[in-house]
Parts: structure tokens; C-alpha cells; sequence
């Protein structure tokens, strides 16, 4: 029995047909708004939500203001893809009259010659999907937001809550981010304690 003639196929024909794997790529937008905006506000809940049982202060911000700050020109996002899903995002500005609960004044008086060229930045925010955390998206986002005030000669200010300083070494990743940038230097500039005093009883 004559076997059945197998179909010519060129390996470029194979090549073409596989299934590509989604790149991943990094872009700086000023504003997100419509179906990218909703995507990185479930990217934001998901990575952000959890933090808040750890954490004392509140990280999870309404989808109201995180809309808002997606909208918002004053704050540059650098957004992380994996082919077209966003798995990955930096909020940073150098106009404070875009953030809540810092005081200006501070960083002013702490480096006044960057404050005369609008050069001290805060990274308001930085997070990646959690099932790709174990990717180097944190890293690139880091260097990209980093990049931003270094091309004016700026300072960068952010800062991290004591879970993630304890439990994702926050000050050797920063350590190794600065080593990548020339004549840089990093330290704590503040910190704020949290205390509790449990009372099971009152004065007599």
C-alpha cells in the first residue's frame, strides 16, 4: 500500500506560523486614558491591595484619584508591557502641587540649588503584576524612571513601607540601581515610627 505523499513545507513556513513570544517593552506617556487607563488601574489594585495589611499606611488609592493622576500631565507613567498588557508601572513627578501628604518645603530647604531648576522628582509609585515580579520589569522600570531626573542632573525622592524594606531588600536593590548611574549616592533622609501601646487596663 502506497503511503500518502507528504505536503511540501518550507521552514519558513514553520517559522512564520509559531506562535511569537509577546515582547516586553517600556514607554513614557504623560497622560493614560480609556482601555489603557482601566488595565493599569486592575495592574495598580492587584499589586497595591495587599500592601495595605501590611502596611500601615494606605496604599491602595481610589479608582477615582488613580484616573485622575493616569489623566494628569503633571505625572510622567512609565508603563511596562508584555505585548499589549500593561504588567508594570512608575509614577513619577517633578511638580509637587500633584501629590497629597509630603511637605514641599521639606525637599526645598534640604536641596534648595535643585529646587531653583525644578529638578527634585518623587516617585510616587512602582509596582509590577504579581506573576511577573520574578521578570526584570522592576528593574527596567526603576532605570527608566531614574534616567529621568538624571538627565537634568536631578534628585530623586521615593520612598517604601518597613514590609518591603524587610522583606524584598529594598535597600540593596536601590544600592544596586544607583551603581548604575555615575558620581550618584543614596541615603535615608527621613523615617516615620510607628508606635502602639497596648492598654488592657486604665490608670487607678
Amino acid at each position: 500500500m502506497e503511503g500518502l505523499e507528504a505536503p511540501i513545507v518550507s521552514t519558513r513556513e514553520i517559522v512564520d506560523a509559531k506562535p511569537v513570544a509577546p515582547q516586553l517593552s517600556i514607554t513614557t506617556r504623560l497622560r493614560v486614558e480609556g482601555e489603557d487607563a482601566e488595565a493599569l488601574w486592575e495592574l495598580y489594585r492587584a499589586a497595591m491591595g495587599p500592601l495595605d495589611q501590611v502596611a500601615a499606611m494606605i496604599h491602595l488609592e481610589s479608582r477615582e484619584l488613580m484616573m485622575q493622576r493616569f489623566a494628569d500631565p503633571r505625572i510622567t507613567k512609565v508603563v511596562g508591557w508584555d505585548g499589549v498588557e500593561p504588567i508594570g508601572l512608575g509614577l513619577i513627578t517633578n511638580d509637587f502641587s500633584a501629590v497629597d501628604d509630603i511637605s514641599a518645603d521639606f525637599f526645598v530647604n534640604a536641596y534648595p540649588e535643585h529646587a531653583e531648576r525644578d529638578a527634585i522628582f518623587y516617585g510616587m509609585a512602582v509596582l509590577v503584576k504579581p506573576t511577573q515580579r520574578g521578570m526584570t520589569m522592576f528593574s527596567r522600570i526603576y532605570i527608566e524612571m531614574w534616567q529621568i531626573p538624571a538627565r537634568v542632573g536631578g534628585v530623586l525622592i521615593f520612598d517604601t513601607c518597613k514590609f518591603n524594606r524587610d522583606n524584598f531588600g529594598a535597600d540593596d536593590i536601590i544600592a544596586h540601581i544607583a551603581s548604575n548611574f555615575p558620581n550618584s549616592s543614596w541615603s535615608v533622609i527621613d523615617q516615620q515610627t510607628w508606635y502602639a501601646a497596648e492598654l488592657p487596663e486604665p490608670l487607678r
